[in-house]
Order: C-alpha cells, then structure tokens, then sequence
C-alpha cells in the first residue's frame, strides 16, 4: 500500500532501493515544518540522518557551512519553500531563508541563522551575534517583499559535534 502523499512511482524507487531512500518521512517533516512553522521535526531528522555517517575527523573539520549545506540538500527535496542560501540582507548575509512557493498555501516564512558550536566555544557570543544578524536581517525592504502576507518565524539553530538545538527568536 502506498504510503498517503506519496507517488506510486517514488513508491516504487523507495521498494526498489530498498528502503535506503526514506522520501516518506523526508515529506513528513517537510509538510509538519511548512504547516506548523516549527522546524524542530526537519532539522532534528535531516541533522541525525546525516550525523551517523560523519566520521571524528570529519567533524574536526566541521564549520557552519557543512550544517547549512545538509538542511539545504534536505530542502531541495521537494518546492513547498524556495530557500535562499547567503542572501544578501541589510548589508550581510542571512545563512537560510525559507519563502513560501506561491503555488502552494504555506503562509509562513523562516529565517534560520545557523552557528556551529566545537567543543571548545561559548554559545552564549554565538547566539548573541545571531540575534543582532536575524533583527538586521527582518528589516530588509527585499526580504519584507518576499515574505510578504506570510508569518515570519526566526530560529537560531545551534550545531554541535552530536547533537543540533533550536532556539525560536
């Protein structure tokens, strides 16, 4: 029985594969995140999903940019948002911006700023620059267009070494 919301045909590749492509739950946390606003169920998912397959000294290595490409390559899965990545807002540069696809009726729109927190740092400075980015960030005229008749949500997401967690602004 194919699962609802989803193709018989990626059914099918998902049987095929066996099971190896879970578009299933992917589509489920896409659709909690575009209905509810709240990004906890994605970004938990698609973070563990990738982490188990990170080695110690991948994560040696591990900055900011990493996290953002494995939420964007999550994202880019389906066309309920068009995510824009290194926006250019208010004099900087928003990590992730999530707006609504107008065919579709979502009516939120996010901004994620994403820090990466090693073993060694204080995420109290990382959060505090965050919050100052995300208010320079809501105030762009560009962005207030885009997202525009939509509730505009803000997180700030904190990744570490095993675990992610989300901070609502």
């Amino acid at each position: 029985m194919v699962p609802e919301g989803l193709s018989p045909w990626l059914f099918k590749v998902n049987r095929v594969l066996d099971d190896t492509v879970d578009i299933y739950s992917i589509t489920k946390v896409t659709q909690t995140l575009a209905e509810t606003g709240n990004p906890k169920e994605f970004i938990e998912y698609s973070y563990d999903k990738v982490q188990q397959y990170i080695s110690n000294r991948d994560l040696i290595k591990m900055e900011e940019k990493h996290i953002k490409m494995i939420f964007l390559s999550f994202l880019s899965m389906n066309e309920i948002y068009i995510p824009y990545s290194e926006l250019e807002m208010n004099k900087g540069y928003s990590d992730i911006v999530l707006v609504p696809d107008t065919r579709y009726n979502i009516k939120n729109s996010q901004i994620w700023e994403l820090k990466y927190i090693k073993a060694n740092e204080d995420p109290d400075k990382k959060i505090e620059d965050a919050k100052k980015q995300i208010q320079q960030y809501e105030a762009d005229q560009k962005f207030q267009r885009l997202a525009q008749d939509t509730t505009l949500y803000k997180y700030i997401i904190l990744g570490y070494k095993d675990k992610v967690e989300i901070l609502k602004q």
